[in-house]
């Protein structure tokens, strides 16, 4: 009888009580939030860096190509625009770089040369902002059908008329539908004239001409009697305008290209602005 009666007390004191279910469980809920919790937080700081390191990368894509197209482009050959009436902001040059197709979806460009060994002029190149599509994350803020995309297209030269020194062209960003060109999208994002300005990231301005977020202008210098430089500024106007004019003095063969990128997260809808300037020097 004792024997029985100890075992009934062990077997009844082996279980948990209802008191100590309710303790286990609530701290099984804690730990369980606490490892959510971090999952979430690495899961959206993974998602951060991982967006951020592709918009920067297309970033250093797209000033890549146009650094490369306005390296080898002869410096009176640049027009900037907004020019007679066309609002797009938006660069011209003439190129010796002929694209080539290397498969089917890559394509080179070659840079060519004359017999006389100068460059022989292919065409000209454009890069105009265009208005896009406002994409998931724009939708619903300020910057919604306020953002475009920067794009570049080619015009060949007829190979007849193809000239022996570099010229600008007369053809308008407005244009190069009529003429069937392909635009490539080289970055987007590119905030136009029109849309908010951001707190400590101002729209490029020059000689009163807003040009959004994409903007390239030749850079002045001012010197004194002895050569220093006094004071340097930007201009949209082409230094080959000034020759044998009086401030002749105050021209430069650099190029500025400023550019700003704003990316709005489709989750978070979190704002990320990139804003960049960088000089060319035309080499032809």
């Amino acid at each position: 009888m004792r024997n029985y009666n100890m075992k009934r007390t062990n077997l009844r004191n082996s279980g948990f009580t209802l008191v100590e279910l309710m303790i286990y469980m609530f701290l099984s809920i804690i730990v369980l939030g606490i490892i959510t919790t971090t999952f979430v937080y690495i899961s959206d700081a993974y998602n951060r860096t991982s967006s951020a390191f592709d918009v920067q990368r297309r970033v250093e894509t797209g000033i890549e190509q146009v650094r490369r197209d306005l390296s080898q482009t002869s410096l009176n050959s640049i027009q900037v625009y907004p020019k007679s009436g066309d609002r797009k902001p938006g660069v011209s040059m003439i190129t010796a770089c002929q694209e080539e197709k290397v498969s089917t979806h890559r394509s080179q460009d070659s840079f060519t040369m004359s017999q006389y060994g100068v460059p022989k002029w292919w065409g000209h190149v454009f890069y105009t902002v265009i208005p896009r599509e406002p994409q998931p994350g724009e939708v619903g803020t300020d910057f919604q059908g306020k953002l475009g995309s920067l794009v570049r297209w080619t015009l060949p030269l007829d190979d007849k008329d193809s000239p022996p020194y570099p010229f600008p062209t007369n053809i308008l960003p407005r244009d190069f539908n009529k003429n069937r060109a392909v635009p490539r999208v080289i970055l987007r994002g590119i905030p136009l004239p029109d849309s908010p300005r951001l707190k400590g990231l101002d729209h490029f301005k020059t000689d009163g001409v807003d040009y959004g977020g994409f903007q390239v202008a030749f850079v002045r210098q001012e010197k004194d009697n002895k050569g220093g430089v006094t004071r340097e500024y930007l201009s949209t106007r082409n230094p080959a305008d000034f020759i044998g004019k009086s401030d002749t003095k105050a021209s430069s063969e650099l190029v500025q290209v400023n550019i700003t990128n704003i990316y709005i997260s489709e989750r978070s809808g979190k704002l990320s602005a990139y804003s960049f300037s960088f000089c060319v020097y035309p080499r032809n």
